[in-house]
């Protein structure tokens, strides 16, 4: 019987992702990590607006479990969660047209169609 030969996997130096390239590790004023310096620098606004009391408060990299009929599909992480004063929330997501995946498009319906009530919008750079 003759087995298929199967593709070894590609090994990869420790610190470095499957592209074999550095992670990116940009900090913001509050100390966060974040994927790239202008989501840093989206922190950092979010990080004023606290400061000046025109927000209630903003978490980075919010998971959101996506359970369809009682299974979990998947999960999305968004970059921000911001709580508004009058207690809703809305998500920002900042993105780069170089960025956006059809899994990221399919993560961001499924977020917008189980989470209707929090509305999603993405900060776009180039």
């Amino acid at each position: 019987m003759i087995f298929p030969q199967r593709k070894k996997k590609k090994k990869t130096r420790p610190g470095r992702t499957k592209y074999n390239t550095r992670p990116a590790r940009c900090h913001c004023t509050a100390g966060h990590n974040h994927d790239s310096r202008v989501e840093a620098q989206h922190c950092n606004r979010l990080a004023a607006r606290l400061a000046a009391g025109r927000i209630a408060d903003y978490k980075t990299q919010k998971r959101f479990d996506l359970v369809v009929n009682g299974r979990l599909v998947g999960r999305h992480y968004v970059d921000f969660l911001i709580e508004q004063n009058d207690g809703t929330q809305s998500i920002v997501e900042v993105k780069s047209p170089g960025t956006v995946t059809e899994i990221w498009k399919l993560k961001r319906a499924l977020t917008e169609v189980l989470f209707p009530h929090i509305p999603y919008t993405v900060a776009w750079y180039r």
